[in-house]
């Protein structure tokens, strides 16, 4: 227990209150919530930051902080689990045997996930950018077939920038997911889409040969998208255990 943060009970008990519970399986649940109003609550209980961001932003040790207190709570309330899993030591979440999560954050919202059922979990909320920022980006995002199917067929559906920001959310759940186990970055040119369905919000992904057998990787990877009101994530669920 030393080796880990150990956060307040009555913080646990009551920070899923703010949220909105995205209910996706039983075994499957997420948590929206705008960051703010967490922020706020972490700052009322003082947490003492782990050495590795002794030097970070008070913004950063909240954004730190309110994720790893909601995937605990969320451990807590809806798998009875208590384990801790933010390390004094190491930077990534330390996730119990039987559970896997993932985290994303923005200047306005968190989302949190945690699986009981899947051995990839992955998730990212998309972010609106200007057709400028897509412009200067697409070539460090989006491979040379991927610029394609642009031209083809998704401009039938959504706006270029609305393309690039799609891809580059989908590339960094996907990321998330198989992080894990290739403990090391990956070029967002290393992963390509090669079948999508924009009607379904579902696109398959497949990284590149030397990847693959670099990290014993699996060579088909879905990725699903959400987009409710103004806002909208990509998350990876694959690998039943």
């Amino acid at each position: 227990m030393g080796q880990f943060i150990q956060f307040p009970d009555s913080l646990l008990d009551c920070v899923l209150q703010s949220g909105q519970l995205l209910k996706v399986s039983e075994q499957t649940i997420a948590y929206i919530f705008k960051i703010e109003q967490v922020c706020k609550l972490i700052r009322s209980y003082q947490l003492v930051a782990p050495a590795y961001l002794k030097d970070a932003l008070p913004s950063r040790l909240e954004e730190f902080f309110s994720g790893r207190v909601v995937a605990e709570a969320i451990l807590r309330h809806h798998f009875a689990s208590k384990a801790m899993i933010s390390s004094k030591s190491q930077h990534l979440p330390q996730w119990p045997h039987t559970y896997l999560g993932s985290i994303s954050h923005n200047q306005q919202q968190l989302l949190v996930m945690v699986s009981a059922e899947y051995s990839y979990v992955g998730v990212d909320l998309k972010e609106h950018i200007s057709q400028q920022t897509a412009e200067q980006i697409a070539d460090l995002i989006l491979t040379r077939k991927e610029q394609q199917y642009w031209l083809q067929e998704a401009k039938q559906y959504i706006s270029y920038t609305q393309y690039v920001s799609l891809l580059f959310s989908m590339k960094e759940s996907l990321y998330k997911a198989v992080y894990p186990i290739a403990m090391n970055y990956i070029d967002f040119l290393e992963v390509e889409m090669i079948e999508v369905n924009m009607n379904q919000r579902r696109a398959h992904f497949q990284f590149c040969t030397n990847i693959q057998k670099k990290y014993a990787l699996s060579s088909d990877y879905l990725v699903q998208w959400l987009d409710l009101n103004d806002w909208g994530f990509t998350f990876v669920l694959q690998g039943k255990k």
